[in-house]
């Protein structure tokens, strides 16, 4: 998806309802806490099982009050699958 196509839209228009509701709650335990997260995430798309990393930290303005959350995340299940695959071979 083209940057335009994202203009204007939120978590739940990408996102099943209950995987929007939780991105919208990992921003504000970050905006309360001020802190950096980085998690492991397992989640269903399309009927298929999948993992993300997401790493979310808080926006500060000028005056050091976090006003929003920048978050970013990697789709890794090919990197958990080939590691269960490993474990499995043990």
């Amino acid at each position: 998806m083209r940057p335009e196509e994202m203009a204007g839209k939120t978590d739940y228009d990408f996102s099943p309802k209950e995987l929007a509701e939780k991105y919208r709650s990992d921003d504000r335990h970050v905006m309360q806490t001020g802190q950096t997260e980085a998690l492991d995430e397992k989640h269903l798309q399309d009927g298929r099982e999948g993992w993300v990393h997401t790493v979310k930290t808080p926006v500060r303005n000028e005056n050091g009050e976090v006003t929003g959350v920048f978050g970013i995340f990697w789709d890794i299940t090919e990197r958990k699958l080939a590691g269960e695959k490993l474990r499995l071979r043990e």
